[in-house]
């Protein structure tokens, strides 16, 4: 009887000796533009307790609502010795939470500021739905206890850097800020039984359907502030609109000065996108949140931002943001620019 050839499961590829050369020249690249900015290279295990992912990305009160829920992660029971009951592990989902606890309690001789670094596979089950691999393989970084806009400056900088040291000319930064949008969204949410539609009209931009979800709201100003978010979309002007809507709260006017800062800061050939409706991550995100998009990839090549609150989920509360850099992402880049070239040369 013949063998069947042993397949891969689904969300997972190899990567033969030219690929596999092309990402490690990748990483080298991405290392040394971190490791000259000051940020040191930290290793964590592949699996941890559930708990601790969980704990990295839902939030308490009523903002709970805006979190992601259980991360859809590999599960697992550590196997104990006989008498004991095994543990729930998980695979890792995400770095930052792993982050979080080194800096409780590894760290916690160490006031800071401390700058870390990270590269190593994730595997998020969800993301093989979406087209994208389940697991993906990120370089990033934590600005532990550095405030905004300075820490946020910083690290849109060094992102810059890293990505045009490994050959990007021209990519695009989506910018928003949590803070403005939880301001918005927080008398909402306590209104309204369900604010699962209001959320979703949000995350699709669908300015008629957040309309009619709060259409019942009593609170003319935050009515019309939170039916205003999906256009508040586009370069700097956004900002002058969202200040109008937030008229008089302190709050909100304070998050679009500090994002109007940290854009100012910007290196002055970065092209920018400013999305203050932006709904996504705000469980985790508190600040400053961002993306940044290349021609050629459907998904982001880096994400980051500013997550204040979630260090003190670990029991040391401390300023917080990073990004992470999706490499595959950066190797499809690359990829597909050797080729380009080879064409031309060829033709």
């Amino acid at each position: 009887m013949e063998a069947t050839p042993p397949r891969l499961p689904h969300g997972v590829r190899d990567h033969l000796p030219v690929e596999a050369a092309r990402r490690a020249e990748l990483r080298r690249t991405l290392g040394r533009v971190l490791d000259r900015a000051g940020f040191r290279e930290v290793e964590t295990p592949l699996y941890e307790l559930d708990e601790l992912f969980a704990r990295g990305v839902i939030a308490a009160g009523p903002l709970a609502a805006l979190s992601m829920g259980a991360p859809p992660a590999v599960r697992f029971t550590d196997p104990r010795p006989a008498g004991h009951t095994g543990d729930v592990v998980s695979l890792r989902v995400d770095f930052t939470p792993q982050i979080a606890r080194l800096w409780a309690t590894r760290l916690a001789d160490h006031d800071g500021p401390h700058r870390l670094r990270y590269e190593g596979s994730i595997v998020r089950l969800g993301e093989a739905l979406a087209g994208t691999p389940s697991e993906l393989y990120q370089v990033g970084v934590e600005l532990i206890a550095e405030k905004a806009p300075d820490g946020d400056s910083e690290l849109l900088g060094l992102l810059d850097r890293a990505l045009r040291a490994v050959g990007l000319r021209r990519f695009l930064l989506d910018l928003g800020h949590a803070g403005f949008v939880r301001r918005a969204l927080a008398p909402v949410l306590v209104a309204l039984a369900d604010p699962r539609p209001l959320l979703e009209a949000l995350r699709h931009a669908d300015a008629r359907a957040v309309a009619r979800a709060v259409s019942s709201i009593a609170d003319r100003r935050a009515r019309a502030l939170v039916s205003a978010l999906p256009s508040l979309r586009g370069d700097a002007k956004v900002l002058v609109e969202a200040a109008r809507l937030c008229s008089g709260d302190r709050v909100a006017k304070a998050a679009l000065t500090e994002l109007e800062k940290i854009v100012d800061a910007l290196p002055s050939a970065a092209e920018v996108t400013l999305d203050l409706g932006e709904v996504r991550g705000l469980g985790y995100y508190t600040g400053t949140r961002f993306s940044a998009y290349a021609s050629g990839v459907g998904r982001a090549i880096a994400v980051g931002g500013r997550y204040d609150e979630l260090l003190a989920r670990f029991g040391r509360p401390a300023p917080a943001a990073g990004f992470a850099i999706e490499l595959d992402a950066l190797d499809l880049l690359s990829a597909k620019k050797g080729r380009s070239t080879r064409a031309q040369k060829n033709g």
